[in-house]
């Protein structure tokens, strides 16, 4: 993220909804950051919220987690920070298939997985999903019309 006259030009920007009360170690590899995430697009419309699911989404650093610039952002932040990154659609190509991912693990956490005729396909490449679908409509329209994105982070 840039800072100062030139922020204008930076594919992120950030906006602090809410102060946090003290800042984070230092992020380091290996590091577990658990947070709650909302994904809006920029008219508001609500695609994702793990508030609904009762339980933070994680992500350790440097793993490589497939959106980047979440790691980015979530570096910013300090303790108890609820912040709202707007991210330009280059940087968040891959979403809907990341999206759908999420939504299919925490789905899985809140029930039995069980291994039967009805267990959901899952595709194995991009233009598999590109020509079928992901399975959900939302995310099947950000794969076909990418979008900016708005990603509330709260830590």
């Amino acid at each position: 993220m840039i800072y100062g006259p030139d922020a204008s030009k930076c594919p992120i920007k950030k906006q602090v909804l809410n102060a946090g009360k003290e800042p984070l170690p230092e992020f380091v590899d290996e590091t577990k950051i658990f947070f709650h995430f909302l994904t809006t697009t920029q008219d508001g419309t609500v695609i994702d919220d793990t508030r609904k699911y009762k339980k933070p989404m994680e992500i350790t650093l440097g793993h490589q987690f497939k959106i980047e610039c979440w790691e980015t952002c979530l570096k910013t932040m300090r303790l108890g920070e609820i912040a709202k990154f707007s991210v330009d659609k280059d940087l968040i190509g891959v979403y809907p298939a990341v999206a759908k991912q999420i939504r299919d693990y925490y789905k899985n956490q809140m029930k039995e997985h069980k291994h039967d005729e009805e267990h959901e396909n899952h595709h194995c490449c991009g233009f598999m999903a590109l020509e079928q679908g992901l399975g959900h409509e939302d995310l099947d329209r950000l794969m076909r019309h990418p979008e900016p994105l708005d990603f509330t982070f709260g830590m």
